[in-house]
């Protein structure tokens, strides 16, 4: 979402002047409050994604002060880039004032460094350009250590095109190239700066021909990511971190609330995690399991305006919302959660204050007006107590070898001889092929466990109907078979189901006997 709103709308420096004030009063009290040196090893980096704090007139020190007193150690700074000016750094003075401030307190710099319009990285001349403007960023800042190359290549709002005439998606292997490309440019410079892939938006629609919002979804993004990886035959790394902007669909939905596959939110890391396994198992390039982490540098839930402060706000709001109080109690909760995942490194909510535009964004913990939501405190006191670490059972993170979530309900009544009606249902939490058996047997044991174990190879020499199909993700189809009348005996069902996004992994299930006749 970086690069959607300036900043600088209407009603915004008198937030500012406001937070200004209530960050000093905030420093006079904040004494030893730790700063990004004194999180232990492995905790979770709380902070925010926003752009209030450039061309302020004191650089963003004020912004920071009040960042601290809310325990948040990182800060999201968007950097974008021109290619008809290509080493010219955009405002340039604002960043680095708000570098300087940010860093004087312990706060960690995040660089978010895209294009200046969502066509820039199309063009192949234009990834060969970038890497030099990289470094000369690096040496500029040689103070910033982390970086996110490009912002919501998945969505047509950022990057276009998102797929070819023909219907086929080209901007991952197009942002695979650029990554590559920014990765060893970056790590010339300082083999210690973090570089973070993606900002990948939580969803996509896989639709060449839609209406609006042409995207890829984030799972087969990745997917895609893996092919191009491959096939560009490199074998080093392309990124440290994946980066994730895990909104939820609705800012009525909980922490928990799940998307439907591909999509994926917060509660649906696994499902980033299993696909970038299946994509990048056995390269250069780390899985989650050999160290690759999540930077999820965008989220928020925005709230509802009470009446009290809309003085403070002007237009019309175009998007779902909560109230205060279930802002607070998601943002608490998502901190929590995410410490227990050791393979999330950070979370940025985005803004830490609200747009004054109600088109725009409402998901800080401070008001246009300067004062503070309930989430402020709430989230201050949430890191405070966790330190960022889990307070429970962290969960481990194992890839399947089989299809996720894949089932199989058989019905093994009885069947007349005259029946030429079969079938069973299927499903799975990502979708999937399916092929499908009749297999005829000698007895009412049906298959004994040796043969269950290798069932595909008496697929084709003892079946006596076959059915292909599609399983979509959480649906419950039914496998028809050709209407056909069999012989009297015993017979079982036999399916194999194969992942859509890695057809290695498949899951196959044998039914119980059944009679005919």
């Amino acid at each position: 979402m970086a690069g959607r709103s300036n900043g600088r709308q209407r009603g915004l420096a008198l937030a500012l002047t406001l937070a200004v004030a209530l960050a000093a009063v905030a420093l006079a009290s904040l004494g030893s409050a730790p700063g990004a040196s004194g999180r232990p090893l492995g905790a979770l980096v709380v902070g925010v994604a926003t752009e209030e704090m450039k061309g302020t007139s004191d650089n963003g020190a004020g912004f920071y002060g009040l960042m601290r007193s809310a325990n948040l150690s990182m800060s999201r700074i968007v950097v974008t880039w021109d290619p008809s000016n290509p080493m010219d750094i955009r405002e340039h003075a604002a960043i680095a004032g708000a570098a300087d401030q940010a860093i004087a307190r312990g706060i960690t710099v995040l660089f978010v460094v895209t294009g200046v319009n969502p066509r820039v990285f199309g063009p192949a001349e234009n990834r060969m350009m970038f890497p030099a403007y990289l470094q000369h960023l690096a040496r500029q800042f040689p103070q910033v250590k982390n970086y996110v190359v490009g912002n919501e290549p998945n969505v047509t709002y950022f990057w276009r095109p998102q797929f070819d005439e023909a219907g086929q998606p080209v901007s991952p292997a197009a942002f695979v190239d650029l990554l590559a490309r920014s990765y060893d440019a970056l790590k010339a410079i300082d083999p210690s700066i973090r570089v973070s892939g993606g900002g990948l938006d939580a969803r996509g629609n896989d639709d060449p021909n839609a209406v609006s919002n042409i995207s890829i979804s984030p799972t087969r993004f990745i997917h895609y990511m893996g092919v191009a990886y491959r096939q560009s035959g490199r074998t080093t790394p392309i990124m440290d971190e994946l980066s994730f902007h895990p909104y939820p669909a609705s800012a009525k939905d909980a922490v928990g609330r799940s998307y439907a596959w591909p999509n994926a939110g917060i509660a649906d890391l696994d499902r980033l995690k299993q696909a970038l396994w299946d994509a990048f198992r056995g390269t250069g390039q780390p899985t989650v399991e050999e160290g690759l982490r999540f930077n999820l540098n965008e989220t928020g839930w925005q709230v509802e305006i009470s009446s009290a402060n809309t003085p403070a706000y002007y237009g019309r709001e175009v998007s779902d919302v909560t109230d205060e109080a279930t802002q607070a109690g998601n943002y608490a909760e998502m901190i929590r959660y995410l410490a227990c995942d050791p393979s999330v490194r950070s979370v940025l909510i985005y803004r830490f204050m609200d747009d004054a535009n109600l088109a725009q964004w409402q998901s800080g913990m401070i008001r246009a007006d300067g004062s503070r939501r309930q989430s402020f405190d709430t989230v201050r006191d949430t890191v405070a107590q966790t330190g960022g670490m889990c307070a429970g059972q962290e969960r481990a993170f194992r890839h399947e070898t089989g299809v996720v979530g894949a089932a199989a309900t058989f019905r093994l009544g009885r069947k007349p001889v005259r029946g030429t009606s079969f079938n069973f249902s299927v499903t799975a939490e990502e979708s999937a092929t399916s092929e499908s058996k009749i297999m005829r047997v000698p007895t009412k044991a049906g298959l004994s466990r040796s043969q269950r174990a290798n069932v595909g190879a008496y697929f084709g020499q003892t079946s006596v109907a076959g059915a292909t199909g599609s399983v979509q993700a959480r649906w419950v189809p039914l496998v028809q078979f050709p209407a056909k009348r069999q012989k009297a005996g015993w017979y079982v069902y036999a399916v194999k189901l194969s992942a859509e996004l890695n057809p290695e992994r498949t899951t196959t299930f044998v039914s119980g006997a059944f009679r005919i006749g």
